[in-house]
């Protein structure tokens, strides 16, 4: 009977505080939460899923959603059916968050990644038209400057003729030594066959 009184008052509690004053609330919430909190610690499943919905939603108690997932596991475990839903809720919701947290960083990498790809985009096009600039430049640079006169082209050496090369003297000497050599032998065998002969009485009958 008190168990039910109990559970029926935290049922319009929970239903009126969010209509009426904190204050007006705070002492009554307080006194009501430790009292689920002892019937809680006696194992019921039912007072263990309320403890975990007043820690959720800080009724007589400071807000702790550790200590609710806490409770409510306790009262799943002895299948209570509402702290079962109340757990596979939140898993729902934690999936969800996660899946939410993982899309926004992928998100956050692409758009650097084409941030990135935009500012190299942009890098090749400035690098492409300064040098363009540059090669209108200097196509503007070299029609401007006047032509430079091509150079005559190098006249080519005429090839330089081999004389012949002069006699030996020392030929020509040693010849004619031995033309007088033969003479002087001539002459001294046979007087009036030399060019004194002509002087000789001895050589005109010859």
């Amino acid at each position: 009977m008190i168990k039910h009184t109990i559970i029926t008052f935290i049922s319009v509690f929970m239903i009126s505080a969010s209509v009426q004053a904190e204050d007006q609330l705070d002492d009554v919430s307080k006194s009501l939460f430790t009292v689920q909190l002892e019937q809680a610690k006696k194992g019921d499943s039912q007072d263990q899923f309320f403890v975990g919905e007043m820690y959720e939603k800080g009724l007589g108690t400071p807000k702790n959603l550790s200590e609710a997932k806490s409770w409510y596991q306790k009262s799943a475990n002895q299948g209570f059916k509402e702290a079962i839903k109340k757990l596979a809720k939140w898993e729902e919701q934690r999936q969800a968050e996660a899946r939410a947290k993982q899309l926004a960083e992928q998100r956050a990498v692409q758009q650097q990644e084409q941030a990135e790809q935009q500012r190299q985009a942009e890098e090749r096009k400035k690098a492409a038209v300064a040098a363009e600039a540059k090669k209108q430049s200097a196509a503007k640079a070299a029609a401007a400057k006047p032509p430079t006169p091509a150079k005559p082209a190098a006249a080519k050496p005429k090839p330089v003729e081999a004389k012949p090369a002069p006699a030996p003297v020392v030929a020509d000497k040693e010849k004619k030594a031995d033309t007088d050599k033969k003479e002087d032998v001539g002459f001294s065998s046979n007087p009036c066959k030399g060019p004194t002969a002509k002087f000789l009485t001895t050589c005109k009958d010859k």
